[in-house]
């Protein structure tokens, strides 16, 4: 089952750089096209996503590697803080 883990980790990092990508490219287009767009709305949504999809695939790989729900929170907390830490880079960027 580690290896499932390891694919759940992986495409949650993968959804993170779509979320980079996203952020630059998309928000870049609605505020060029449109300047009264509010931008912050759009980022908070990516946000919003990467940290629901954080805690998901957290609670998920906890129990396909420990059989349980209290070991998913572990998990739950390592993606989070990554995917934290990433749309503050955004945010920042």
């Amino acid at each position: 089952m580690q290896l499932y883990v390891l694919i759940m980790y992986i495409s949650y990092f993968v959804f993170i750089f779509v979320q980079f990508i996203l952020s630059g490219v998309f928000i870049d287009a609605v505020s060029a096209a449109n300047a009264a767009a509010d931008t912050g709305m759009y980022l908070g949504i990516l946000t919003d996503a990467v940290l629901i999809h954080g805690i998901c695939c957290g609670l998920a790989a906890g129990k396909m590697s420990g059989g349980g729900i209290s070991s998913g929170i572990l998990h739950a907390c390592v993606l989070l803080a990554a995917g934290l830490a990433a749309s503050i880079a955004v945010w920042i960027l």
